[in-house]
């Protein structure tokens, strides 16, 4: 849910993004959401807490530090905005490791990650 869930949060933004990675690449750029292990889900009662890796892809590298910046601070907006949080289940966005480059080893493209750890409230059908 979490990953599909910052998915549309991040394409109503404006920005192409994807669970994984697409099949073809945008030419502009795109950022991939990747749910990282689900061992590091932390659930307290009825909410769970989902590190969530943000993969920004672009053929320069000031714009896949734009790219990984601006979903960064979409997803903090959104879960900052009560209306919007709730009507998604979200309850607290945090980050937990900053825009860094990691190296593609391709020569076209460039590639900045970014960690949030989302949390949200589980749906009544998760938890039976």
């Amino acid at each position: 849910m979490a990953a599909f869930t910052v998915q549309r949060i991040l394409q109503a933004a404006g920005l192409s993004a994807f669970v994984g990675y697409p099949a073809a690449r945008p030419r502009g750029g795109f950022v991939t959401v990747i749910l990282l292990s689900g061992s590091d889900m932390v659930e307290r009662g009825v909410t769970v807490s989902q590190p969530l890796e943000l993969e920004a892809w672009a053929p320069r590298p000031e714009d896949a530090v734009r790219m990984a910046t601006k979903a960064l601070e979409t997803i903090l907006g959104v879960a900052r905005d009560r209306e919007k949080a709730q009507e998604l289940g979200i309850r607290d966005a945090r980050i937990e490791n900053h825009v860094a480059e990691l190296p593609t080893g391709e020569a076209a493209w460039n590639r900045y990650r970014a960690t949030v750890a989302l949390s949200f409230r589980q749906t009544r059908e998760r938890i039976l």
